[in-house]
């Protein structure tokens, strides 16, 4: 089925808010890297000029500091490896579900990775190894559920989608009730 012209360019306008939303995120998480290697710097050398006087516990605590900011900072550093890996292709799938018991419609764009919007509460992107992504997998459009916390969440999927996304650009997309992996053949449908 060919999107209108409409659907479309609302495609286009949510690939360009999640992909300035993973620039966003790549900017702030290069502060907090930057502020993660300074607070380890510094700590290393008030450790290193004053040695002679630091006793056990003194020791103990910077040497906690140390690692919990060497931590954070390889976390971050993979965060952004992975984001900078997706920016060009954030999500290849989505799914309209229909919440039965909250009686809404909920976007579920499915990716590598899951991306937040600036408040860093509503997902822009869902991991596709999530228990809500499992729906793009287990079923067709119809009647479904995943397992959350709280239990099951009964519902109805809507539409079943699939993008390609090269170099932060939609090549082609796909509503079908299918998960097709042939490149070719979704480019022909695509068509």
């Amino acid at each position: 089925m060919l999107l209108s012209e409409t659907e479309y360019a609302k495609e286009e306008g949510y690939l360009n808010n999640v992909i300035g939303r993973i620039e966003n995120e790549l900017s702030t998480n290069s502060s907090v890297l930057e502020k993660a290697k300074e607070i380890v710097y510094e700590v290393k050398k008030y450790f290193w000029e004053n040695k002679n006087e630091i006793d056990g516990a003194e020791r103990v605590n910077l040497e906690i500091m140390i690692n919990q900011d060497t931590d954070k900072g390889n976390m971050v550093i993979k965060r952004m490896e992975i984001l900078n890996r997706i920016k060009g292709s954030p999500y290849f799938g989505k799914i309209d579900f229909y919440d039965n018991e909250f009686g809404e419609l909920m976007n579920l764009y499915i990716g590598l990775t899951s991306i937040k919007d600036k408040e860093d509460v509503d997902f822009l992107v869902y991991d596709w190894r999530s228990p809500i992504a499992s729906m793009y997998y287990e079923y067709s459009i119809g009647k479904a559920f995943y397992k959350a916390p709280v239990g099951d969440i009964h519902g109805e999927i809507k539409l079943k989608r699939q993008y390609k996304i090269e170099n932060g650009k939609i090549k082609f997309i796909i509503d079908n009730d299918l998960n097709i992996e042939d490149e070719l053949l979704k480019e022909a449908l695509a068509r």
